[in-house]
């Protein structure tokens, strides 16, 4: 079943060095992929705003992350509402300032693979292993191929 899954920009993506835009979180281009890849849309939720908002917006695109939307809700949630109401409906908020903070996104992989489908479910320990064994990888074009390495903007 896909999810809306709405994703803070600082601090979950990237190291939160706001206004700055800091280096990208281990595993966050790779997981985002797969996330979208899955069928999912993401949603990026950011208090970024004006050029700012423009250049995480490039940041984004520079390195090959999916979004669906950027500070806004998808078609279907404008639809399901009547308008773009102010607060982005998604069925998974990604956020750092949540209580106990941001998990990672290899706990995020496995949340997402294990709440879509029970079938699901030894896919987010593969995923797991295999993002694991990337990150270890003294290989810099695996570390680049799955989000341990940003690419320059």
């Amino acid at each position: 079943m896909s999810k809306v899954i709405a994703i803070d920009f600082d601090g979950c993506i990237v190291v939160d060095r706001y206004p700055v835009i800091g280096d990208l979180m281990p595993y966050a281009r790779y997981s985002m992929q797969r996330i979208h890849e899955l069928g999912h849309k993401i949603v990026i939720n950011t208090c970024r705003t004006n050029e700012e908002a423009f250049a995480a917006y490039r940041f984004l695109k520079a390195n090959d992350i999916p979004i669906d939307a950027f500070n806004c809700n998808v078609l279907d949630g404008v639809q399901r509402y009547g308008s773009d109401t102010r607060k982005i409906s998604a069925d998974l908020y990604i956020e750092d300032k949540v209580l106990g903070g941001f998990p990672g996104w290899l706990d995020v992989m496995v949340w997402v693979h294990e709440n879509t489908s029970p079938a699901n479910a030894q896919r987010a320990v593969d995923t797991y292993t295999e993002v694991s064994t990337a990150f270890l990888s003294d290989d810099k074009q695996v570390k680049e191929d799955h989000g341990t390495l940003p690419v320059s903007t």
